[in-house]
């Protein structure tokens, strides 16, 4: 399992529960291509509510490199629909989620 987000702490916070974790901006294309990102099989993008734009964009930028199965954080419905657009397969609704990165497994 690969967990990214671009805040230190929290990368720091979880690194020992996870195979790999990186600081990285979740939408830039070149750095997710650079991560691997378009080699693993499933993704969830947990982005909090308050960088919506930041969800989309990254949900979107997974959907390019070719992820598979995406799971997007939704914190409405209108947000719903345009993930689904972007290419989220399906939508999560996690009102206490306190991290704002992304968090990719190679197989579920």
């Amino acid at each position: 399992m690969l967990a990214i987000d671009r805040v230190h702490m929290l990368v720091e916070g979880i690194k020992d529960q996870v195979d790999q974790a990186l600081i990285l901006e979740t939408t830039d294309e070149a750095a997710l291509r650079e991560a691997g990102i378009d080699r693993m099989d499933m993704a969830i993008c947990a982005i909090r509510n308050q960088h919506v734009e930041d969800g989309i964009l990254t949900t979107a930028l997974l959907s390019k490199l070719g992820v598979k199965r995406i799971l997007a954080r939704a914190g409405n419905p209108l947000q719903e629909r345009i993930l689904q657009q972007v290419g989220s397969i399906r939508k999560m609704r996690w009102p206490n989620v306190q991290h704002s990165g992304l968090h990719s497994r190679n197989s579920y």
